[in-house]
């Protein structure tokens, strides 16, 4: 939605010269386009895992019931993140996608060290957090 403030100029009028009311506004359009799009991308995940066999046959009923679960933990997930920007801990969506990426560096540490090989060093170098931070300097 902040992207297409930057082509849809009545987004920006809305988002910036409305004050409180207006962001208040944009938010609640955020919102309710995060549901059909948590659906679509759900409906779009359900059909590829079909097609590369990974999920077997699925009635209309399953489809459904994943759809709808997955939508709940993403209306879910956007409210904690509202009440942790309330509660002035920090960014809630931004927290949120933080620690979703700490908690998977474990699994791959775990999953570098199972398929080690040697002559990738360069690669892993190259790619590793620290020596991308020394290039930014």
């Amino acid at each position: 939605m902040q992207l297409l403030t930057m082509i849809i100029p009545r987004l920006e009028q809305i988002y910036k010269e409305e004050g409180e009311a207006g962001r208040e506004k944009f938010n609640q359009w955020t919102r309710w386009l995060t549901v059909p799009l948590a659906a679509m991308q759900t409906f779009g995940m359900i059909s590829l895992f079909r097609s590369q066999g990974i999920l077997g046959e699925l009635n209309n009923f399953k489809i459904f019931s994943i759809i709808t679960v997955a939508v709940a933990g993403t209306i879910f997930l956007m409210w904690l993140g509202e009440l942790i920007t309330e509660k002035k801990i920090g960014n809630g969506v931004s927290l949120i996608i933080f620690a979703g990426i700490v908690a998977g560096i474990p699994s791959a540490i775990s999953r570098i060290m199972a398929v080690w090989d040697p002559s990738q060093l360069f690669t892993y170098i190259s790619f590793s957090p620290l020596w991308s931070r020394q290039l930014q300097e």
